[in-house]
């Protein structure tokens, strides 16, 4: 693991946008945020079981991603919008 720090300052654009990723055998929903700064970018990305999600919607249950909580954090703290 390694570690990165960025000032919400430096933050320039943010995007975070789901996507696939295909095995032999099956395939999987991910979700990736990209923060992009004036000298670099770093992307942190996830699998999302929307089964899952799905589900807790039917059972009107919370459903909680975090890195589109993190996503919508960041886009107020650094006054972007979506």
């Amino acid at each position: 693991f390694s570690s990165f720090e960025i000032l919400l300052a430096d933050i320039k654009k943010l995007t975070c946008v789901p996507y696939f990723t295909h095995g032999r055998y099956s395939s999987e929903q991910r979700i990736s945020l990209t923060i992009y700064t004036k000298d670099d970018e770093l992307d942190l990305n996830d699998s999302v079981d929307t089964n899952v999600v799905l589900s807790d919607k039917l059972e009107d249950k919370e459903t909680d991603i975090p890195l589109i909580r993190l996503y919508r954090f960041l886009m107020k703290q650094t006054g972007q919008t979506e």
